[in-house]
């Protein structure tokens, strides 16, 4: 009996897995302009921010070991409450990520099969545009007055950096278990730890860190992967 609701729920994820697809190839979906897309804003907006530097000390590359840590943190508050908290303010959010992400990938099918299914894995370009074209001035006019020209300029590159993190650590959390890059001890352990994520049952209450696992650990929702590393 247990085979057979398997198989069942087994057929309905991949019609839905097939669904999204055919939805992708309606919009079009182009797959290395999506990923080039990202990767090209976020490393001109380092190449940016480096360009403006005026003689920095080393007290104004403290940022980047602050964002290293408060990124940990936003990256859980925001997976946690935004993208699982059903809101209707939040909809655009919840549904990209719960009802979309979370439908196409569970603990049983972490995988993705082809380029096409990567615009379920990487952020939607237009968030990357906000980033850099909202995110980034608007947290210069706040920081500047505060921290200075150099290392607010830190911290923008810093926060683009973790992003271009987060994107490469979540596609790893997608690939399959016998992938070289898997070799890597601490890119297995966040996948398996991402399964368990993506186990239905689970989704709302462990392992929201992408990164790593500081906040998880210190907000108790931190659940090691049974299989060895």
């Amino acid at each position: 009996m247990d085979k057979i609701l398997q198989d069942s729920l087994d057929q309905k994820i991949e019609r839905v897995r097939a669904n999204f697809r055919a939805e992708a190839l309606k919009s079009r979906y182009q797959p290395y302009l999506h990923i080039g897309g990202n990767l090209l804003l976020l490393l001109a907006s380092m190449l940016f921010h480096l360009l403006q530097y005026n003689n920095p000390s080393w007290i104004d590359l403290l940022p980047f070991a602050a964002v290293f840590i408060l990124g940990n943190f936003v990256v859980y508050f925001v997976h946690r409450y935004p993208l699982h908290g059903f809101y209707k303010w939040n909809m655009y959010a919840y549904g990209s990520h719960t009802r979309r992400h979370h439908v196409f990938f569970q603990n049983n099918v972490m995988t993705f099969n082809g380029k096409s299914d990567w615009f379920t894995i990487f952020f939607p370009v237009e968030i990357v545009i906000f980033f850099v074209l909202v995110y980034h001035p608007l947290f210069y006019f706040l920081l500047k007055p505060l921290i200075g020209h150099n290392a607010t300029t830190s911290y923008l590159i810093a926060s683009s950096g973790y992003f271009l993190l987060y994107e490469f650590v979540h596609y790893c959390s997608h690939l399959p278990l016998n992938h070289p890059l898997l070799k890597i001890k601490h890119l297995k352990h966040m996948r398996l730890c991402h399964e368990l994520h993506h186990d239905p049952k689970s989704m709302n209450k462990i392992n929201y860190n992408i990164v790593y696992t500081l906040s998880d650990r210190i907000f108790g929702t931190y659940r090691p992967p049974k299989k060895s590393e």
